[in-house]
């Protein structure tokens, strides 16, 4: 007697099912495969052709123009004569007659030289000139600048140029100063000038020649305090002490400092006025750091 199986109706509904998944399975794979099969013969057949290395398809490229060597996309230089592959095993590239450019040139697309604005132009010889609007100020020219100063103490007797803004030309007077220096130094002098002309000293050689040594130190000591050789002149001619000693103009020019006024004690060395020569002026402009360039 032979053994019967039966399923149980719950297995047999469950393979039912089974068996339609399956199917269902298979009929998306097909259809997915129908229709990549079809988009790739539809791409095929819309795409333009492949294009070479010159810009234009190979066949057109081969007709129009002559291959002047290939050269290697991966190694700068490498260059054959035949077509292949280079040393890296990559294709060679054909390079047509008319795409070639020199050792260290750069070729670039007309296109693309438009879209970097590349502007070209005959190189001449001349100067750059740049207009620069910017604020300035005139002052005078710190090179012509003279300041009048004393090398003694004493005081101002008479002041002739009281306030800023005057012109003075060269050797006018500025003021009379009174110094108990100069005053000591004049009297030497006359001293010294009367002891050469003694009869004592006349007739001995030795004493003469100290006495015309102290004439000389005592009108060098006068230089040096910057009393004019005129006023030392003077002097030995009327052999009489002034009391004040007139100081002059150094230089042509417009008193732009003041620094005394009329009977005014000042020390040596005080900055009593300052004469600038206007005849040439500096003009001092301010550069923004946008127009260095």
């Amino acid at each position: 007697m032979n053994p019967v199986f039966t399923l149980d109706p719950f297995l047999e509904g469950n393979s039912m099912r089974v068996q339609s998944v399956l199917t269902m399975s298979i009929l998306t794979v097909v259809s997915l495969g129908l229709g990549a099969l079809g988009s790739y013969f539809w791409f095929a057949k819309e795409m333009p052709p492949m294009t070479s290395s010159a810009g234009s398809a190979p066949g057109a490229a081969a007709k129009g123009k002559k291959v002047l060597y290939w050269k290697s996309a991966m190694v700068s230089g490498e260059i054959h004569q035949e077509p292949g592959k280079d040393s890296m095993g990559m294709a060679l590239i054909p390079v047509y007659e008319g795409d070639d450019v020199g050792p260290g040139s750069i070729k670039i697309d007309p296109s693309t030289r438009q879209n970097m604005g590349v502007r070209t132009g005959k190189v001449t010889k001349g100067r750059l000139v740049k207009s620069v609007r910017t604020v300035g100020f005139v002052t005078y020219d710190e090179t012509t600048l003279a300041v009048v100063t004393t090398k003694v103490d004493g005081w101002v007797e008479k002041l002739y140029v009281d306030k800023t803004g005057v012109q003075v030309h060269r050797h006018d007077k500025l003021f009379d100063l009174y110094s108990p220096s100069l005053f000591s130094a004049q009297e030497e002098y006359l001293v010294a000038l009367r002891s050469v002309q003694t009869e004592d000293v006349k007739s001995v050689p030795r004493s003469r020649l100290d006495s015309e040594s102290l004439v000389r130190d005592a009108r060098i000591r006068l230089e040096y305090f910057d009393v004019p050789v005129e006023e030392i002149d003077a002097l030995e001619k009327t052999r009489k002490v002034k009391k004040t000693m007139t100081l002059h103009a150094p230089a042509t020019g417009i008193v732009i400092h003041k620094g005394v006024i009329e009977g005014q004690m000042v020390k040596a060395g005080s900055d009593l006025l300052r004469i600038a020569d206007l005849s040439r002026v500096w003009v001092l402009g301010k550069v923004y750091e946008y127009d260095l360039p």
